[in-house]
């Protein structure tokens, strides 16, 4: 699992790696402007085909993106104190599949992380910020 803040990534130097999400995030900085500006640019691209929106939560929304070879991705957009947040969760073989995944309740605990999580603030020089 992976979690990040696009902004604290890009102030540590490597915004370039997910340049896309954030700069339409700096456009549209509302979790429903932000969606809706990510799923129009899929739709452009034609990947929208492998993605498929799971679930809408309060401060984020859920997508899953299937790919050849047993492989889906959980991939959450949220943005919590005006900050934009990714969460993913990858999984392989042929078990990867949200049938699968809601039956055997992993679908509801990435739910839950992803409704919990919060932005902290950017600290410059701090690699691990602390927490209480």
């Amino acid at each position: 699992m992976l979690a990040l803040n696009f902004n604290v990534f890009e102030q540590n130097g490597m915004g370039d790696l997910y340049i896309e999400p954030l700069e339409l995030f700096q456009k549209h900085p509302t979790l429903e402007g932000w969606t809706r500006a990510l799923e129009l640019t899929w739709e452009e691209t034609g990947v929208i085909a492998n993605i498929e929106r799971v679930e809408t939560l309060e401060s984020a929304v859920v997508y899953a993106i299937h790919s050849d070879g047993g492989y889906l991705r959980l991939t959450a957009y949220a943005v919590d104190q005006g900050e934009p947040l990714l969460v993913i969760l990858d999984t392989r073989g042929t078990r990867a599949n949200l049938d699968h995944l809601r039956e055997e309740g992993v679908l509801e605990d990435f739910l839950t992380v992803v409704g919990s999580i919060r932005a902290y603030p950017y600290l410059p020089g701090v690699e691990k910020p602390g927490f209480d």
